[in-house]
């Protein structure tokens, strides 16, 4: 109960204070599987968990205090929330408020983080076009690695030379990416033409 629990001006108290408190969170993934049992993972950066808790309200201003979260989550304004050395920036996603005197209040309370203060360095940045377009391409190449396609490695090559001769991708006009686009849509054909030819060969037809 001596844990000092703050959320914008309102200071937690008493009953109030939780038995605990959840952080953290999961780390973005997006998994390209590859033939021979193989994998791309790429990290696109962490995802806060939303902390939550429930508590008790109680004395004889509890009505006054749950009125006070309940305008705060109305209001849906950021709101810093801190205990023992943590600090976040939140929003009240949800309070929900059960009455059961005027005295004794139980609560729930869901906070939505927006950035995570306690270690601000760790924050990713939002990767741009150009970081985003180059990580792509790298996955690609180490997807085709796994194939003996020389037409598929030439297409590749194209693109690969199409996307280094656009200086950013950050606002380029549609004059400066549509080689790439051609290329793309190349590389796509080579690769709808080698399925049909297994399909033709495995199965005696084609998708």
């Amino acid at each position: 109960m001596d844990t000092l629990v703050k959320l914008g001006d309102f200071v937690f108290r008493d009953f109030e204070i939780p038995d605990y408190i959840n952080f953290g969170g999961q780390q973005q993934l997006v998994q390209h599987d590859l033939i021979g049992g193989n994998r791309v993972v790429d990290s696109l950066g962490k995802n806060d968990t939303d902390i939550s808790w429930s508590g008790l309200i109680t004395g004889s201003d509890a009505l006054e205090r749950a009125e006070q979260l309940n305008l705060m989550r109305a209001q849906g304004q950021p709101l810093t929330l801190t205990w023992f050395n943590l600090s976040f920036t939140v929003i009240i996603q949800s309070l929900n408020l059960r009455t059961e005197r005027y005295y004794k209040i139980d609560y729930d309370i869901n906070l939505r983080v927006i950035i995570d203060r306690t270690n601000p360095n760790v924050n990713t940045t939002p990767v741009g076009f150009n970081e985003a377009i180059n990580g792509d391409y790298t996955t690609i190449l180490a997807i085709a690695a796994n194939f003996i396609n020389p037409a598929l490695s030439s297409a590749l090559t194209t693109l690969g030379t199409a996307i280094q001769a656009v200086p950013t991708f950050n606002g380029a006009q549609q004059s400066t990416t549509s080689p790439v686009v051609d290329a793309i849509n190349a590389t796509i054909d080579v690769v709808q033409q080698s399925i049909n030819e297994i399909a033709g060969t495995s199965f005696g037809g084609s998708t």
